[in-house]
């Protein structure tokens, strides 16, 4: 890495974050981690996080809530990747029509940001704040793979 690239990334770039207000760059060292665990805790991990995305949705969604309730889950239920082979799969035209059902009452803003519209339509989705500093920090280490720094 030359002085530049040095310069770039251990205090610009950083200084930036700090002026924007904006914590991506905390993410940055566990991805950079993660990104070399052995399958084994990778899948773990996802599992873990499958897990509590399905126990949110059911709880702060009324959308989602609904769907579960009609294919008759629970996600406590949901103990191995079969269990969850059986929650529902909802289609772009699902998520459409749940207008308002479809926001976690439990977050407070959301920020809104579209789909690529690759099968057709472009979709609108929203996400918190959080998730967006992280899909920024993902952004970067992606940037990282393919030489840029």
């Amino acid at each position: 890495m030359d002085i530049y690239q040095q310069v770039c990334r251990h205090i610009v770039i950083p200084l930036h974050a700090i002026w924007e207000r904006t914590p991506y760059l905390r993410h940055l060292p566990y991805l950079e981690k993660s990104q070399f665990f052995p399958e084994e805790e990778i899948q773990s991990i996802q599992w873990e996080k499958i897990k509590n995305l399905l126990k949110h949705a059911y709880s702060n969604c009324s959308f989602y809530r609904s769907r579960f309730d009609v294919a008759g889950i629970r996600p406590d239920k949901i103990q191995s990747f079969n269990d969850y082979l059986s929650v529902p799969i909802q289609t772009k035209a699902d998520v459409i029509n749940a207008k308002n059902d479809i926001y976690a009452s439990n977050v407070a803003k959301f920020y809104p940001f579209l789909t690529t519209g690759s099968t057709g339509k472009p979709l609108q989705g929203f996400w918190d704040k959080k998730c967006s500093q992280f899909k920024r920090a993902c952004a970067l280490r992606s940037s990282f793979w393919s030489g840029s720094r």
